[in-house]
C-alpha cells in the first residue's frame, strides 16, 4: 500500500468515525429533576425518552424510595 493510499484511508477513517459519533448522539438529551423529591424524580423519568439521561440535583437525600419502571434506567 502506497503512502498516499494510507493517508487517504486514515483521513476517511477519521471522518467516518466523527460522523458516527456526531450522528449517534444527536437525539440524546438530559432531563433534570426540579429537586430530589420522589415526585420530581418520577416526573423527570416520565419526561425522558429512550437514550436520555435523567440528572438529579445535588441535594441531601433523606429516605429510601424504590422506583419501579418498565424503562431501562442507567
Amino acid at each position: 500500500m502506497s503512502r498516499r493510499d494510507r493517508s487517504f484511508l486514515q483521513v476517511t477513517t477519521i471522518i467516518l468515525g466523527a460522523l458516527i459519533v456526531i450522528l449517534g448522539q444527536a437525539d440524546a438529551a438530559t432531563v433534570t429533576a426540579k429537586s430530589a423529591s420522589l415526585s420530581d424524580v418520577v416526573s423527570a423519568i416520565r419526561l425522558a425518552q429512550e437514550g436520555d439521561t435523567v440528572a438529579l440535583p445535588a441535594e441531601l437525600l433523606v429516605g429510601l424510595h424504590l422506583l419501579r419502571s418498565p424503562r431501562v434506567l442507567r
